[in-house]
């Protein structure tokens, strides 16, 4: 009997952010009480997705479809018809503009960098010379779409998203799918919140235009704010950081570890909301780099089980630790501060998978010492503007 020979002829190459799986946050609402029947919602975000021909035809896409799925069981389809994903590929070629050319001057490339990990975590991802916004390929065409989160509330918990490409090639209809892994992700460490009383929580992954999640490793960063005695937020129009009560609070170790980086001696912004002027910006980051303008001051704590936190915004030369100095859960590490970029005193606090700000993968933090405005245990803060308080 002759030997047959199979061969496999690939026409689409499709590859997403962040690598490997993304994290969902199951979260209980009111939304998924009414339509689960009491199951949580699962929250997730695809970040990024490049679709490249690499055939050697032309091809047309007629539709983008994500099947979530739960033990290999379609639970939903949600499908984004051709001209739903050009808007999409539009938006793209804009993000391509603003950070995807390589530019000739060697400091203006290294920022361009940056600011692409900072969104992305890693640097190239798309290649812009091949990128459209329309729908017919080329050979080494490419598109895609970044940024699109989903809310899933259904039976059973999603654990998969097949995404699958469908196309015409010569008159023919075909389909080209790939499948993303869905996991739900537990700190490694118990945690407690790093500072003490009653915080409100500002900004942090609800998918808003301000939101941290649009940044890579800030996708589970989160704001912390103290509150005026009376429960109002603090005045926000010319208001120097002493009058605010966030204003050099003490900021705590939530675990134990070893600092791996600090600074702090970045100039702090000394009216809210206004931060410095460009040209003193500019100066800024001459002197101290890049994290110095977005950070502002900081410290990094590098956890067991690889875990690390990051404590930004601090007060100008607050820091009471070094590098290389071992702190336990509970140390005080710094103060609050209003440095880098703040509209005000406040901290911003990270948990992630590494210690380079900009291509680690932010994580979920649980904590296990915070209750809610009704005195309810916390453990991962899911809704943006909420009270948080530290138990005794």
């Amino acid at each position: 009997m002759d030997k047959v020979t199979f061969v496999v002829i690939f026409m689409i190459e499709m590859s997403y952010l962040p690598r490997n799986f993304l994290i969902k946050t199951p979260r209980n609402s009111i939304t998924s009480s009414v339509l689960g029947g009491g199951k949580p919602e699962d929250i997730f975000l695809l970040r990024a997705l490049r679709i490249r021909n690499i055939s050697e035809e032309k091809i047309s896409i007629q539709e983008l479809r994500f099947s979530l799925k739960s033990d290999g069981n379609v639970q939903q389809i949600i499908s984004f018809p051709k001209e739903m994903l050009a808007i999409r590929a539009e938006k793209l070629s804009k993000i391509g503009e603003f950070i995807g050319t390589v530019k000739s001057n060697p400091e203006e490339e290294k920022e361009r960098i940056i600011e692409f990990k900072n969104m992305f975590g890693e640097e190239p991802f798309w290649d812009f010379g091949k990128l459209t916004d329309k729908m017919e390929l080329d050979p080494l065409d490419e598109t895609g779409l970044w940024g699109k989160t989903f809310k899933a509330c259904l039976s059973d918990p999603v654990d998969e998203m097949e995404i699958t490409v469908v196309f015409e090639m010569n008159g023919e209809v075909k389909t080209s799918s790939i499948s993303v892994p869905i996991r739900e992700y537990s700190s490694k460490n118990e945690y407690i919140f790093p500072l003490k009383g009653a915080c409100l929580v500002w900004g942090n992954w609800d998918i808003t235009i301000n939101s941290h999640r649009l940044a890579h490793s800030q996708e589970f960063g989160m704001d912390f704010v103290y509150l005026n005695d009376d429960l109002t937020f603090p005045h926000m129009v010319k208001t120097k950081n002493e009058d605010f009560k966030t204003y050099r609070k003490d900021i705590c170790a939530v675990y134990d570890g070893e600092i791996i980086d600090v600074f702090d001696k970045a100039p702090e912004n000394p009216i809210a909301p206004d931060t410095f002027p460009p040209e003193k910006q500019e100066e800024i980051k001459k002197k101290y780099g890049w994290h110095a303008i977005v950070l502002g001051n900081y410290i990094i704590i590098k956890h067991p089980n690889d875990e690390y936190s990051i404590y930004a915004h601090l007060s100008t030369g607050s820091a009471t630790v070094k590098k290389g100095d071992k702190v336990k859960q509970g140390h005080v590490i710094g103060k609050v501060g209003n440095a880098g970029h703040s509209a005000g005193p406040h901290l911003h606090f990270q948990i992630m998978n590494g210690p380079d700000f900009l291509t680690a993968r932010g994580l979920p933090c649980h904590f296990v010492n915070i209750v809610d405005f009704m005195g309810k245990d916390v453990s991962l803060i899911q809704d943006n503007l909420v009270i948080v308080h530290t138990k005794e």
